[in-house]
């Protein structure tokens, strides 16, 4: 488990999360390390033909610190879904910068971005912000300090998760983490992944339903 807040995002943890994700390919690919050889993104093997070519092997250390230094010290936003949206629109932002130098697309393109997922973000926050208050008056037969009381909160960041890491997360007991969630269970705020008697998993499936809701 890492700690120290931002400081944790690092390029050693961008190394780390890409051997989990390449794991199944590790047969095929150099996960967690950087690429060696020059690749490209298009509809044929010719790199002519490409939509879009990243930097080259030698670069990347230098991208890779770049970004270190410049990026991950300010606070995230996801741009993908607003990009994956205009995907053509994307590539063809990419290949003005790269084949004609014209920057002016892209610069509108990744503002627009910016406003968008500023948007939803907030959006995003402050309906959270508002199912969470709703839960604590609900639970509010409980003391304010108790692990039921605080549970919804910690819920937030982490709508799926088991005993052991609400114990972990609110530092109380095991049995006290375990009484918490089958308070939210009895009041409809979690539901059971499974019906293991050790190792159960809860979810609290408001929260999901709004992360995964589309973008108005």
């Amino acid at each position: 488990m890492r700690t120290h807040g931002r400081q944790a995002l690092d390029l050693a943890l961008i190394d780390d999360l890409h051997a989990v994700l390449m794991s199944d390919e590790a047969a095929r690919f150099r996960v967690g390390r950087y690429r060696e050889d020059q690749v490209w993104i298009g509809l044929t093997l010719r790199i002519e033909d490409a939509t879009f070519v990243p930097a080259p092997p030698a670069s990347i250390s230098d991208c890779m610190r770049d970004m270190e230094t410049g990026i991950l010290k300010y606070p995230p936003l996801y741009l993908s879904g607003t990009l994956l949206r205009s995907k053509r629109e994307y590539y063809a932002a990419l290949a003005s910068v790269q084949l004609r130098g014209d920057w002016v697309p892209w610069c509108a393109l990744l503002c627009r971005a910016v406003v968008e997922s500023c948007a939803e973000s907030i959006s995003i926050a402050e309906d959270l912000d508002a199912l969470a208050s709703r839960w604590e008056r609900e639970l509010r037969g409980y003391r304010a300090d108790s692990a039921t009381r605080r549970l919804p909160r910690f819920l937030m960041g982490h709508p799926v998760l088991p005993v052991q890491q609400a114990a972990a997360g609110l530092e109380v007991s095991i049995p006290a983490a375990n009484a918490a969630l089958n308070n939210l269970l009895d009041a409809g705020i979690v539901s059971l992944v499974n019906e293991r008697r050790w190792g159960r998993l809860f979810q609290a499936t408001d929260v999901l339903q709004r992360l995964d809701q589309a973008p108005s």
